[in-house]
């Protein structure tokens, strides 16, 4: 991690858990005007994964712009065409938001969990996001000129890079690895067991059985690679089997709990569902109606909600952008205007080859070793998948 980087993302002193029904103060009323102005010090921390077969794992995701739970036909709430050639299935983020993420994970009680829907975009996926949202405006009103139709637009989907000429002297947040658009979900009962007992399998070191019956199409073809590679450098026998049984029990566990999380888990309700485009995703739009006494009693248990997840994420060093109860930053131009920051430490980003393995390899296992992506092409080349990192 770069020195900014460790300025801006010191570890805060250990806190207590936040349970859901507490009494909760009021979500402050809050701003990022003037976000688009604030400098970058870009502090070189990498990108890093976030969900299965990663350091964070304890988490609910949701690839929404890979078509990840839909039939991957369409993006999301756009109804366009998904493009896996450039959108992504693995949820990536700076190096400092993964700490703050496990700070904020510290705070939830037993049975409490995250679920990202959305976070680091290549500029390719933000581009036509903003594209799509500015044609529904344009055609809703074709009235507004292209200064209005930028400006509208912009208030759910940032430009995707610098513009001068648009008065942005930075990327889109979500291309900087600073943001993460999430909701807290909480395990059922057979899900807090289930996920007990896998730990506990794990821990036993009863996962890294050899592999037959249903799994064994499914790890032919890392199998292979894995043989290749002991021969191509050479392995001694000992660090062969090292790579395969810790491989195999890694993956299962990551596998199973993903499945977990997937299954036996509910998002709390939040009022809207994520990406929704209109006044009622604003964090303090339950606020306003709480303060004209106009609150239903489910509307109610939305305000608590809300008030839990902003407690949990503001006590572990995120921002809040107003207009959009799900997104939350740290490090990037809308952080240091929300605190009052001269600079803001993260620029675009770019990913590694490691994380394009990371990727490359998450797909196969989204796949299912039945379309493992051979043969096509991620990020203009062909990528091998490398079992010590996934």
């Amino acid at each position: 991690m770069g020195r900014l980087g460790v300025e801006f993302a010191q570890a805060e002193e250990p806190q207590h858990i936040i349970e859901p029904d507490s009494d909760f103060d009021p979500i402050p009323v809050e701003t990022v005007d003037g976000w688009k102005k604030i400098p970058v010090r870009e502090c070189g921390e990498k990108l890093v994964p976030v969900g299965p077969f990663s350091e964070f794992s304890e988490c609910d995701t949701s690839a929404v712009y890979f078509g990840e739970r839909g039939s991957g036909e369409t993006i999301n709430f756009l109804g366009q065409p998904v493009d896996r050639s450039v959108s992504l299935i693995t949820h990536f983020v700076r190096e400092g938001v993964l700490q703050k993420m496990q700070a904020a994970q510290s705070l939830l009680p037993d049975g409490y969990y995250f679920k990202f829907y959305d976070n680091y975009r290549p500029l390719e996926v933000q581009q036509a996001l903003f594209d799509t949202q500015r044609e529904k405006f344009h055609k809703l009103h074709p009235e507004w000129d292209d200064n209005r139709l930028d400006e509208e637009t912009q208030t759910y989907v940032s430009l995707p890079s610098p513009s001068t000429e648009r008065g942005t002297v930075h990327p889109s947040p979500h291309s900087t690895g600073g943001v993460v658009d999430l909701t807290i979900t909480r395990l059922t009962d057979e899900g807090r067991q289930a996920l007990v007992d896998l730990n506990r399998r794990k821990t036993n070191g009863e996962l890294g059985y050899p592999v037959s019956g249903d799994e064994k199409a499914e790890f032919e073809e890392v199998l292979a690679w894995i043989h290749s590679e002991a021969s191509k450098h050479n392995w001694t026998q000992e660090y062969y089997q090292i790579v395969l049984s810790n491989w195999l029990s890694e993956y299962r566990y990551s596998r199973a709990k993903a499945r977990i999380f997937h299954t036996q888990s509910q998002e709390l309700d939040m009022g809207t569902g994520f990406d929704h485009f209109g006044p009622e995703a604003g964090t303090r739009y339950f606020e306003e109606l709480f303060s004209k006494g106009q609150l239903t009693e489910d509307q109610q248990q939305v305000l608590q909600n809300r008030r839990f997840l902003y407690t949990v994420m503001k006590n572990s060093g995120f921002s809040n952008y107003p207009e959009e109860w799900w997104h939350w930053s740290f490090g990037d131009n809308m952080d240091a205007a929300n605190t009052h920051r001269e600079f803001a430490i993260y620029g675009g980003a770019t990913m590694s080859e490691e994380n394009k393995t990371i990727e490359w390899a998450r797909r196969g296992v989204y796949d299912d070793a039945t379309e493992r992506a051979g043969g096509k092409e991620l990020f203009g080349q062909t990528q091998e998948i490398d079992p010590r990192i996934i």
